[in-house]
C-alpha cells in the first residue's frame, strides 16, 4: 500500500515512508516496554499496578497506557525525530557498557576457570571498547545525557520504593551496590557539555577523557553489593 501511494503521489512519497517508519518504530518500543513493565512488576522491581495482565491478550492495559503516555511526553519534549533518536540511541550505547564491564569483571573473578576458547588481549579489548563506548555517549550531547541520568535515577528511585518498601537502610545500601553507575553518567554529562561548548577536541580534553575512562572503568568492574 505504501509503495502504491507513493507511485500515485511522488512528491509525499519520502515523508509517507519515513511516517511508516517511525510509526512502526514507536510501536515496536512501546510494546517492549509494556512487556518489561508488566515483568518486573511481578519481579517486585516496578509496582504491582502495572502486574495484572488481561486474561484475552496476556498483556497489561495499564502498564500500555503508561508506556503510550510517556512516548508521548518525549514526543511533546522533542520536536523532531531525529532528537528521539538521538536520545534512544544514548541509552543503547549505555547498555553496551555491560558487555566490556562484565568481561572484564568475569576476567578477573574467574581466573581458573577452564574455558573452551579464550580471547586473546581480552582485557586490553575491553577497555578499548569501553573508551569508544563512551565517547559515542558524549557525542550524543548534553541535554540526552542529562535526561538519561534523570530517568535512570526516577525509575532507580521507583524500583527502591517497590522492591524495598520505604525500608531506609537497604534503600542506601542498594544505591552503594550502584553508586558506580550514576558516577559514570555524571561524569558522561559534565564532558558531553564540554563538547557542546566546543571544547572537547583538542589532545589536553581527550587525555583528561581518556584517563577518568580508565578510573570509571575500574571503578565499574570493583563495584561491591552491599543490597
Amino acid at each position: 500500500i505504501v509503495t502504491l501511494y507513493g507511485f500515485l503521489n511522488r512528491n509525499s512519497r519520502d515523508s509517507f515512508r519515513t511516517l511508516i517508519k517511525v510509526s512502526g518504530a514507536g510501536i515496536i518500543y512501546t510494546g517492549s516496554m509494556t512487556r518489561m513493565l508488566s515483568s518486573m512488576s511481578q519481579d517486585n522491581q516496578m509496582p504491582r499496578f502495572f502486574g495484572k495482565i488481561n486474561p484475552n491478550f496476556f498483556v497489561s492495559r495499564r502498564a500500555l497506557i503508561f508506556s503510550l503516555i510517556l512516548s508521548m511526553v518525549m514526543i511533546t519534549i522533542f520536536d523532531n525525530w531525529q532528537k528521539i533518536m538521538i536520545i534512544v540511541s544514548n541509552f543503547q550505547l549505555i547498555a553496551c557498557l555491560a558487555i566490556p564491564i562484565a568481561f572484564s569483571r568475569l576476567r578477573s573473578s574467574e581466573k581458573d576457570r577452564v574455558r573452551l576458547f579464550k580471547l586473546g588481549f581480552g582485557k586490553t579489548i575491553s577497555i578499548i571498547s569501553f573508551i569508544i563506548v563512551s565517547y559515542l555517549i558524549v557525542q550524543c550531547g548534553f541535554v540526552a545525557n542529562k535526561l538519561a541520568l534523570i530517568i535512570i535515577s526516577m525509575f532507580f528511585i521507583i524500583y527502591c520504593i517497590s522492591y524495598y518498601k520505604f525500608n531506609i537502610k537497604r534503600t542506601i545500601n542498594a544505591f552503594l551496590s550502584a553508586y558506580s553507575i550514576f558516577l559514570y553518567l555524571l561524569a558522561m554529562m559534565i564532558f558531553a557539555y564540554f563538547n557542546d561548548k566546543e571544547m572537547f577536541n583538542n589532545a589536553y580534553s581527550l587525555s583528561v577523557f581518556i584517563i577518568v575512562c580508565f578510573v570509571l572503568s575500574f571503578t565499574l568492574q570493583k563495584q561491591r553489593n552491599y543490597a
